[in-house]
């Protein structure tokens, strides 16, 4: 190595700590390197951890500390292993560093691809509801008539029947099993675009187990109350022999059903459903009071109408509730003629009732109500008791399909015989409806 030539031209520079404290004083310095550069003139801007950091008129840099001649590296207390420590650890860092920020870029190149996505399957329709289930709200769409199961909604938003406009992502399928015994794979969707699942996300496997959950549940002795009912609404006989009426939205995606009447809680099969007309029969093993069925055509706008359900049992109880109002319109949501809209004040779980008039006879069956947010948000008003019931006339025209059930139909009372007393009309009802559990 040659010799080391070196002359001070400025003050004293102050040693520097390994961890890059500023120096107080610059010094200008002529030497030559280990590798035998030359070095004239320049002036040391500070040392850091690793080496010498210098400048001249022309150019500048870090000389490392492997590179300075060892009286310079006493000079400036400098070690060579320190430095090696710290090139390495420096290393890690800018690799970390640039492995943080081509991740970052990743991320953003996925999220921006993913809001593209998000946009393209963003999907907005209006949806009446068929059921409240443990997994979530299913719907059916009123555009294609297809049902799905909408997640992540506020399922006390909106009751069985009501209609209203979504918008939502999807994040995959729901399987279920049909009171009928028919197993079923629908779409699930998302109102949270968070949970929304994309071409090329990990699908969860969870449709399977919810399927066996509820095969066990349809395979459960119908006489074990402990199985907790997935949702429930009403029924009511109108055959002695134990044909009864609900809606179809009621049982439509259980895997049982049983209703609770007097003699107790006993299964019931699902014999025929209508889903156009929102209109299910039944049939229960048994003797019980019926309920004779009118025809609708001569209801008339402003009649006495009442039903007897089984409304939000978790929080009212199992106790029949009797409700009356009046036919508010002879048609229902936009001039529907399968309806009356009616002010009888219903809520979740009335669904299925009887209608009657002030002779007992049904009139309607009790379907739905208007949806409070979503007149809302049309009207800027919330509505009161604004309900809906499908007419006696489409539940005959159902019932005659089966006639089995159409020849046994009671007669209905005649509008010349006279008026029986309320009390009457409510305790007939009362002795034909039941709650219906469906699993």
């Amino acid at each position: 190595m040659k010799k080391m030539r070196f002359s001070v031209l400025l003050g004293v520079l102050s040693i520097l700590t390994l961890d890059g404290t500023a120096q107080t004083n610059e010094e200008t310095l002529t030497f030559t390197n280990r590798q035998g550069r030359v070095y004239t003139n320049v002036t040391i801007r500070r040392v850091a951890p690793n080496g010498l950091i210098w400048s001249s008129e022309a150019s500048g840099g870090l000389i490392p500390t492997t590179n300075l001649p060892a009286a310079l590296r006493e000079k400036f207390g400098l070690d060579t292993q320190a430095a090696l420590e710290f090139d390495r650890a420096k290393a890690a860092a800018d690799s970390a560093y640039r492995a943080a920020e081509s991740a970052k870029l990743a991320k953003q190149k996925r999220d921006d691809e993913r809001a593209k996505s998000l946009r393209r399957k963003e999907w907005s329709f209006g949806a009446r509801v068929s059921q409240k289930v443990t997994d979530g709200l299913l719907i059916y769409n009123l555009s294609d008539n297809n049902q799905y199961l909408i997640v992540d909604m506020d399922m006390n938003s909106v009751a069985d029947g009501d209609e209203f406009y979504v918008t939502t992502w999807p994040c995959g399928e729901y399987q279920y099993t049909t009171v009928q015994g028919a197993e079923r794979t629908i779409h699930k969707l998302t109102v949270k675009s968070e949970n929304a699942i994309l071409p090329g996300d990990p699908v969860p496997q969870v449709a399977k187990v919810e399927r066996k959950e509820k095969d066990l549940a349809r395979n459960s002795d119908a006489g074990d109350v402990s199985a907790k009912p997935e949702f429930s609404g009403t029924g009511f006989f109108i055959t002695e022999d134990g044909f009864l009426v609900t809606n179809a939205h009621v049982v439509r995606d259980g895997t049982k059903v049983r209703v609770l009447t007097s003699a107790g809680l006993i299964a019931a099969k699902v014999i025929k459903v209508d889903s156009a007309n929102d209109l299910a029969l039944l049939k229960a093993e048994g003797k019980f009071a019926a309920l004779p069925v009118a025809a609708s055509r001569a209801v008339k706008l402003g009649g006495t109408v009442a039903t007897v359900g089984f409304p939000n049992i978790g929080l009212q109880g199992f106790a029949p509730k009797l409700a009356k109002g009046e036919i508010a319109s002879l048609s229902g949501a936009s001039d529907d003629p399968r309806y009356f809209q009616i002010s009888v004040p219903v809520q979740p779980g009335n669904s299925g009732g009887a209608l009657v008039d002030e002779r007992g006879n049904v009139v309607g069956v009790v379907s739905a109500k208007l949806n409070a947010l979503t007149a809302l948000s049309t009207s800027g008003e919330l509505p009161e008791n604004v309900n809906y019931a499908v007419k006696s006339s489409f539940l005959l025209g159902f019932l005659e399909s089966v006639p089995e059930v159409s020849a046994k139909l009671k007669e209905p009372k005649s509008l010349q015989a006279a008026t029986p007393k309320f009390e009457d009309v409510v305790k007939s009802e009362e002795q034909a409806a039941v709650l219906v559990l469906v699993y």
